[in-house]
């Protein structure tokens, strides 16, 4: 919150041209009212609280009934925080949390909400989506890869990965590693042994499983592991016989979030930037790189770290200042 104070001002910006004499101004100013759906991470409540408050908008909070109690603290002291600035405590409100029905309520409430921010795990976005008249923003966690290609330094690789891993409910945490099957014999014992060091539980495939025989922890990958991902401290393991191989699994089960690859062969990074789809592709850097909290998967209108800047939108004024009086 600090930071954003310490920011520019989004609203305001200006910017103009002159065409057949009539000055053209575009102005940026607030969407209007916000709607913020979340699970129980009450501090999504913040995290998008922020951005929204610095463009100006107002905002409308739906959070989970798990964190009930919670979020009514916290809407109590962001409304007396709103009051002692002189600023109106209604700008922000709690809506209830404990009916699924005020989800449809509030992504059908055309006219009295500009955007609903959705964040939270697929079943609730997709929910959400499924009943959507108001325009969406999409704020979801990524079942995000690292692909460890053949030409990887291996100390690097390591690295990229247990600090992909450092925070492992964060929507960007790694939840799958993929590594070239050149590589495996030597690398995946490394990895297992390194992601136990660090706390991490390890589910391997049967190739994975035979390269580390014997080793405490490691167990056997499910589907369910490779289709949604963990948020826990646990990592799927895969061995993979070519980059295609872990381009065809990221298209079957990532979600458009963080992919990584770790390669010293700059035609297989430009191969890995070409063949994956996703708002972030990282070349031997950690998927914790999108830093952002806020990080939008979708295409339109904002993919990506979303700021307080993409939750405005522009104005025009038409001024033919030689007619006035």
């Amino acid at each position: 919150m600090r930071r954003l104070a310490g920011q520019p001002d989004p609203l305001g910006e200006e910017s103009s041209a002159t065409k057949d004499g009539v000055r053209l101004i575009q102005l940026r100013v607030p969407l209007g009212v916000l709607g913020v759906v979340y699970e129980a991470r009450p501090i999504t409540a913040l995290e998008v609280l922020g951005p929204a408050l610095r463009a100006g908008n107002a905002v409308l909070l739906r959070g989970a009934p798990a964190a009930v109690r919670t979020d009514e603290v916290l809407a109590a002291v962001i409304r007396d925080a709103l009051d002692g600035e002189g600023l109106p405590g209604d700008t922000v409100a709690l809506l209830p949390s404990r009916e699924r029905s005020s989800i449809r309520y509030l992504v059908g409430a055309v006219g009295l909400v500009d955007l609903v921010v959705v964040r939270g795990g697929l079943r609730l976005v997709s929910s959400a989506l499924a009943d959507a008249k108001v325009p969406t923003l999409r704020l979801s966690s990524g079942n995000c890869h690292v692909y460890v290609d053949a030409a990887a330094d291996q100390q690097r690789a390591l690295d990229v990965i247990l600090r992909s891993k450092s925070d492992p409910s964060a929507p960007h945490a790694v939840e799958a590693v993929l590594v070239h099957a050149d590589l495996a014999p030597t690398f995946v014992p490394l990895l297992v042994e390194a992601a136990m060091r660090a706390g991490l539980r390890v589910h391997g495939d049967e190739q994975a499983l035979r390269l580390a025989p014997g080793a405490v922890g490691l167990h056997a990958v499910t589907s369910d592991g490779w289709v949604l991902g963990y948020r826990s401290a646990d990592l799927a393991l895969g061995v993979v016989a070519s980059m295609q191989d872990a381009l065809d699994l990221i298209d079957r089960h990532g979600q458009g979030h963080v992919e990584v690859i770790v390669t010293r062969d700059a035609r297989a990074a430009d191969a890995f930037l070409a063949g994956v789809d996703a708002a972030l592709v990282a070349v031997n850097a950690p998927s914790t790189v999108a830093g952002a909290p806020l990080f939008a998967t979708q295409k339109v209108h904002v993919r990506g770290a979303v700021t307080a800047t993409d939750l405005t939108t522009n104005r025009w004024i038409a001024y033919d200042a030689p007619h006035l009086g």
